[in-house]
């Protein structure tokens, strides 16, 4: 999605509240910024720990991309 700025990117995570809904939680890149699409490839394994990709995040020269790694609160 877009944060505010043009393609910096969001993921959602929908989690089963027990009643029949859902609560969600949005994540965002800690750096993130205009054209990074942050959320454009991401994956969430049987443990919670969640990856997302921001293709072209500039960190490291232009378009040279970023991974981040969530991890569920006391997994360190």
């Amino acid at each position: 999605t877009d944060d505010g700025a043009s393609n910096e990117g969001s993921i959602y995570i929908f989690t089963p509240n027990g009643n029949g809904g859902y609560t969600e939680t949005k994540l965002t890149a800690s750096d993130g910024a205009a054209g990074d699409y942050f959320g454009y490839a991401s994956d969430i394994n049987e443990s919670g720990v969640i990856v997302s990709g921001a293709l072209f995040d500039d960190d490291l020269g232009a378009n040279s991309g970023s991974l981040y790694v969530y991890t569920p609160d006391g997994m360190g």
